[in-house]
């Protein structure tokens, strides 16, 4: 992996967008949370880590 590609996958394919496999805005996932799993997995996350 090369210095750029690695800094394409920490800053664009990570975080919710890399659990989710889809979007990296809450306002979306909480839209898809009922129907797709890894938004709500995202999302769940998301709340674990704030909550921490």
């Amino acid at each position: 992996m090369t210095p750029g590609q690695f800094e394409h996958m920490v800053n664009h394919e990570s975080g919710l967008f890399g659990v989710s496999e889809s979007r990296s805005d809450v306002r979306d996932l909480l839209d898809r949370e009922a129907e797709d799993v890894r938004a709500a997995e995202a999302i769940e996350r998301f709340c674990y880590q704030a909550k921490k």
